[in-house]
């Protein structure tokens, strides 16, 4: 495992020498995220987003129909030409649900209310999708079609976020609880969902949520200061490269910081959650 990473490591070193990273790759919020891969003009190569269309439609001009500027790639092989696999990044019980209330606040009670509300099937919806009447049309039966504006173009996440969050809500509803009615077309999800969907993990346990007190508490204690580390040096190695000459004092502190007990945590996890 650590010698796949360190190989990972330096290989996105390699990209950010030839200049084909985003410095603010590693400092950027998902909202700056969204700004710099939603614009009128084209500023970006290769990004990480679900569906083409999300960039595309902030482009004049754009025909669904057609590949547009952003298209969607296949994942790539690792050098030992092993395809990848991927777990699921988020389910409807983990979506984006995460919210503070201070002890110090006068009005704990309308918060409870206000974050009890965002749990609401067509609160959820219109948070993840827009505005039932302006983004969305109830068509009934739980099924909701995708409007259009005056000129026939999509609305792009900017302007919906004028009424609503847009993917950034408290929660996200259960997949099957609506159906959001959407014609194919090469740009949009259904065409992304057809060329991703072979590489997506064939059985999946949401280990988050499986957690005894016990492990919750303990893992609380490692996780904060161990993943901080992670995450400072990941992007350190990248944008500083002389991996060789310093990773070994990298595992030395990973080691300090219970690198093995987090794994022996998560993987007894797993075990008992088959």
């Amino acid at each position: 495992m650590h010698i796949a990473y360190k190989e990972y490591l330096t290989y996105m070193n390699k990209l950010y020498v030839d200049g084909l990273v985003d410095p603010e790759s590693f400092t950027m919020s998902s909202p700056a995220y969204q700004a710099k891969t939603t614009t009128l003009e084209p500023v970006a190569g290769v990004i990480s987003i679900y569906a083409a269309s999300f960039a595309n439609d902030a482009i004049p001009g754009n025909d669904p129909t057609k590949s547009g500027v952003y298209q969607h790639v296949s994942p790539l092989k690792g050098n030992n030409g092993v395809e990848p696999v991927w777990l699921l990044a988020q389910t409807a019980l983990n979506g984006n649900i995460g919210f503070v209330v201070s002890a110090k606040t006068k009005h704990g009670e309308e918060l409870c209310r206000w974050i009890d509300m965002q749990y609401d099937q067509l609160v959820s919806l219109q948070a993840r999708y827009g505005k039932i009447g302006v983004h969305i049309k109830d068509e009934g039966n739980n099924k909701f079609s995708v409007m259009k504006k005056s000129d026939g173009s999509s609305y792009n996440q900017v302007e919906k976020s004028a009424s609503t969050p847009v993917k950034y809500g408290v929660a996200f509803i259960y997949p099957e609880q609506f159906e959001i009615i959407k014609d194919k077309n090469v740009q949009n999800e259904k065409a992304a969902d057809e060329i991703y969907s072979p590489y997506l993990a064939k059985e999946y346990h949401d280990v988050s949520i499986m957690k005894t007190s016990e492990e919750a508490e303990e893992l609380s204690y490692i996780t904060s200061d161990l993943l901080l580390y992670v995450n400072q040096m990941t992007a350190d190695f990248i944008t500083k490269g002389n991996i060789d000459a310093r990773w070994n004092d990298y595992l030395a502190n990973l080691k300090k910081l219970k690198l093995e007990k987090y794994l022996e945590i998560y993987e007894g996890i797993g075990a008992h959650g088959k």
